[in-house]
């Protein structure tokens, strides 16, 4: 069965690496149905896009601090994972 991921963050530098990762080939083996990088700007998922156009990549407007839409996101996912910077700026 696979699965999807949520990928927090997944057009800054952290995250595209590691959604980058994830699309690999050497990740053939692992049951990624899809990964879903989420992000507070459309613009940052276009580029993401662009730069990694591969079918299994969706995208996702988010504002990690609405814990409703959070909610929602991470409902149908198996994992998630995040590279939001936090709000002590570390």
């Amino acid at each position: 069965m696979s699965k999807r991921i949520l990928m927090l963050g997944g057009a800054g530098m952290m995250g595209s690496g590691t959604v980058s990762d994830l699309l690999t080939p050497l990740s053939s083996g692992c049951p990624i149905g899809s990964i879903v990088a989420a992000e507070s700007t459309e613009a940052r998922l276009q580029q993401l896009k662009q730069d990694l156009p591969a079918p299994r990549l969706q995208t996702l407007v988010l504002d990690v601090s609405a814990p409703q839409a959070l909610s929602r996101a991470l409902q149908a996912c198996a994992l998630c994972i995040t590279a939001v910077p936090t709000f002590a700026g570390h």
